[in-house]
């Protein structure tokens, strides 16, 4: 569900933002935004925030517009956020859009570690894991079994022979 919302919000905010698996929306390397999504008992809650203007960002921080677009601005991109998750809920566990994820995630074919590994994200998973090529094998990471997932921090993996 995060990763559908992710192509729901990206399709909102426009194709200067990335997904950066599985919450984070980017424009390049800097965080624009982030995504929420809890889901039980057959209901699912979504949740975006983004920084719609933002006149000097911190480091590692962008916004989406140079500047102020005016309140009704938040209100248009909710509305469209919102269709977007309907819309592509309405598609079905399917048809989610795996393989758009995967051409518009910035964090497939970067290094990456997390707390007990380190590799190469190759691939999202029909389920949304992050596939990881690591010098055991493939990893498939589940959101819910990472707590921080950190790329372009490290080196890429040397081949051992």
């Amino acid at each position: 569900l995060t990763l559908l919302a992710g192509l729901a919000a990206r399709q909102a905010l426009g194709p200067s933002v990335l997904l950066d698996w599985p919450n984070d929306l980017v424009i390049g390397d800097r965080k624009v935004g982030g995504l929420l999504t809890e889901a039980a008992d057959g209901v699912a809650v979504f949740g975006l925030g983004a920084n719609v203007w933002w006149p000097d960002p911190p480091q590692g921080v962008a916004s989406l517009r140079d500047t102020d677009p005016g309140g009704a601005t938040a209100v248009e991109l909710a509305e469209a956020f919102a269709a977007g998750v309907l819309e592509r809920l309405a598609g079905g566990p399917e048809s989610w859009g795996r393989q758009e994820y995967i051409a518009v995630c910035a964090t497939v074919g970067d290094s990456v570690v997390w707390e007990g590994g380190r590799g190469k994200a190759v691939d999202i998973a029909d389920d949304g894991a992050l596939v990881v090529e690591t010098h055991a094998g493939l990893v498939a990471l589940h959101s819910s079994e990472v707590e921080r997932i950190r790329r372009s921090t490290v080196p890429p993996m040397r081949e051992t022979s």
